[in-house]
């Protein structure tokens, strides 16, 4: 593999080399031609090294391929199923006609059965996304800026989520969540207690589509714990 490698290097570099030693030689008169091999040769190192972090990066990850149900065959990997038992396929995660997939994949039984880090909930509750933090109201400067897009005041990060600055809310935005509960299947919800940041979005029955979950989610577990979904 490592010979492969540098043979590849030196296939690409040699031919790049040639190139930049004549172009130099073209447009800067009076150099020595020690000069131009210099110049021309001196990154031959640096693309090595890059090359090689590159080899590195690639040896790290895992080399198992994918089945055609999307999991993969690497024993590391946590097995997936379905909710319906049924191979996954390319129709599964289309619309049923109410705004729900067909399937849904969900973890195992046998990876759910190694315990949960979380209690098993089925319900919650769509409350909208809301900020974190105090908000303040827009400056004159960002309402002539954002005005425009809606916003109607800002939330500032404490110093300890930099590099990031804050985020700007939109009335909507303030205002948003349909306040119905959505129950889901056991297997579901068992994969959140398995594994809590599992999805990236669940589905509310009020909306009838698919909506945020995690630190920045729309919903809370309806068990009276304030605690979204997805963290």
């Amino acid at each position: 593999m490592h010979a492969h490698i540098w043979l590849i290097v030196l296939l690409i570099y040699c031919p790049v080399a040639v190139w930049h030693y004549r172009w130099y030689r073209e447009t800067h008169e009076g150099v020595s031609t020690w000069v131009d091999l210099t110049i021309s040769i001196g990154w031959l190192p640096f693309w090595c090294y890059m090359l090689w972090r590159l080899f590195l990066a690639r040896s790290q990850m895992s080399d198992e391929p994918l089945r055609d149900d999307g999991t993969s065959s690497d024993p590391a990997t946590p097995k997936l199923c379905t909710t319906s038992g049924k191979p996954w396929t390319d129709e599964s995660s289309q619309d049923r006609g109410d705004g729900q997939q067909k399937d849904y994949r969900v973890l195992c039984e046998e990876e759910r059965a190694k315990g949960f880090v979380r209690p098993v909930r089925r319900s919650y509750q769509h409350v909208g996304a809301r900020p974190k933090y105090p908000t303040r109201p827009l400056t004159a400067e960002e309402r002539v800026r954002f005005g425009d897009e809606g916003y109607t005041c800002f939330e500032p990060y404490p110093p300890e989520r930099s590099p990031a600055m804050g985020r700007f809310w939109t009335e909507q935005q303030l205002h948003s969540g349909c306040g119905v509960v959505t129950t889901m299947g056991q297997a579901l919800a068992e994969t959140y207690a398995r594994n809590p940041r599992f999805y990236g979005a669940t589905f509310c029955c009020g909306c009838g589509k698919h909506l945020p979950v995690g630190d920045n989610g729309e919903f809370v577990w309806d068990d009276g714990s304030g605690e979204r979904v997805g963290t």
